[in-house]
């Protein structure tokens, strides 16, 4: 059985002294520290990078941490859309998001669902953001395989 996870390989010395100092020259000098898309290796340093290029770099980086709740999400294979209210994490690597859509201009509701994270693409927009201090619980039944 394939591993799920990359294996780590550790810097080389001329790896390591190229990192340094790119973290350095951020900042000293407020460098951007570039990353290879595909494996979001180190890949230089840019004095001159767009807030689009920021913000394509940070939706390209792959999603191996928990999806922020409450972003706005499109699953990549379906269109379907909406608000992620849950995230899971599951040990053979396959987490998922809840996404709720809105309801329909009628003002029925539409059923929500789960999709693996790799699915999903995170839309922009500030994250709904839930007041839970005086009563916080749940508002809907536990997930159904």
């Amino acid at each position: 059985m394939k591993a799920a996870f990359p294996t780590f390989v550790p810097l080389t010395l001329t790896q390591r002294n190229e990192l340094l100092a790119a973290l350095m020259g951020n900042v000293e000098m407020d460098h951007a520290i570039l990353t290879d898309r595909r494996d979001t290796s180190f890949a230089g340093v840019s004095e001159d990078v767009t807030d689009d290029e920021v913000i394509c770099a940070i939706r390209s980086v792959p999603t191996h941490y928990a999806i922020r709740l409450g972003v706005q999400a499109r699953d990549k294979v379906t269109g379907f859309k909406g608000t992620v209210t849950g995230y899971v994490q599951y040990l053979s690597g396959c987490n998922q998001a809840l996404l709720v859509p809105q309801v329909k201009e009628d003002g029925s509701m539409i059923e929500a669902a789960w999709f693996d994270e790799q699915r999903l693409s995170i839309l922009p927009g500030d994250p709904l953001v839930l007041e839970n201090g005086v009563n916080p619980g749940m508002d809907a039944p536990a997930p159904k395989r």
